[in-house]
């Protein structure tokens, strides 16, 4: 048939949708009358030919209005990369919150990763093992979610850079899926530099470090109520705090109440980080 026969019929389908299914296999076996067809009524779909059937525009047609139905397609089109990118450019977190059924080939792919992380970080944690270790990744999807944190390999885990860049984004992250790093001071000082509140979700040993409670007060005046009770009991420590904050002042110990006020009579304490603004 020539151009101007295909022509007339995609125009008569379009008018009627259910021309499709009238039409010899040789017909239905065009790209053209299958495409026009799919656009015209998606249900077409379910009769056009094998061979035409894998094709990735007529396939995309389909899923314009429904994209679960991809889990309907053949197996060897869900591994299709090409047709999975495009789901991702049109659909976006609609296709990529279902981004774990994926075949496993598609989820070792960094093209796939690349597209998918910006929009769905969590997906992360449903890479390969290989993707999960790389830097690169785990930084983009980090940028989206931070919880992607946990799906980290061993070894980014323990990266200095990602460390970082979770501290100064919301170090609660850390605290909740790997406390062990929390151990370490020089990580505990940078949490308690990057959020005050921090101090409660430190070690015990910490709460009575002076250096690190003094740091947390810089940045949080209201966090020395997780002070230990050493350093509630201590009255230079209780003295800075109250410099920051005077509620502190309920916070001390009860033996350091009782005298407190007494003392500030004759002793002003200087705030020794010249934060002013948190002062009441």
């Amino acid at each position: 048939m020539n151009e101007e026969d295909i022509d007339k019929i995609c125009t008569d389908i379009l008018k009627d949708t259910t021309l499709y299914r009238r039409l010899p296999n040789k017909l239905k076996s065009d790209g053209r009358v299958s495409h026009t067809a799919v656009i015209a009524d998606r249900s077409n779909y379910y009769d056009v030919p094998e061979p035409v059937k894998n094709n990735i525009y007529i396939v995309l047609s389909f899923l314009k209005n429904n994209i679960s139905d991809f889990w309907k397609l053949a197996p060897e089109l869900q591994k299709n990369k090409a047709l999975v990118k495009a789901c991702i450019e049109h659909h976006g977190c609609k296709f990529t919150h279902s981004f774990e059924q994926l075949d496993p080939s598609i989820q070792d792919d960094v093209e796939i990763a690349l597209l998918t992380l910006p929009r769905n970080g969590d997906k992360f944690i449903f890479l390969s093992e290989r993707l999960r270790d790389d830097k690169m990744l785990l930084q983009l999807a980090l940028l989206n979610n931070l919880w992607a944190y946990e799906g980290a390999s061993i070894r980014l885990k323990h990266d200095e850079d990602i460390i970082a860049m979770i501290i100064d984004r919301n170090p609660i992250v850390l605290s909740s899926l790997n406390p062990t790093l929390l151990q370490d001071k020089s990580i505990a000082l940078r949490c308690v530099q990057s959020m005050g509140n921090m101090l409660h979700a430190l070690p015990e040993g910490f709460q009575d470090d002076e250096e690190i409670v003094l740091e947390a007060l810089k940045h949080r005046p209201n966090s020395f109520m997780h002070a230990s009770d050493r350093l509630k009991d201590n009255i230079h420590i209780v003295g800075i705090a109250c410099s920051f904050s005077k509620r502190n002042y309920y916070h001390a110990s009860s033996r350091i109440q009782a005298f407190l006020p007494f003392i500030l009579r004759f002793q002003t304490y200087p705030d020794p980080f010249k934060i002013n603004r948190f002062r009441i």
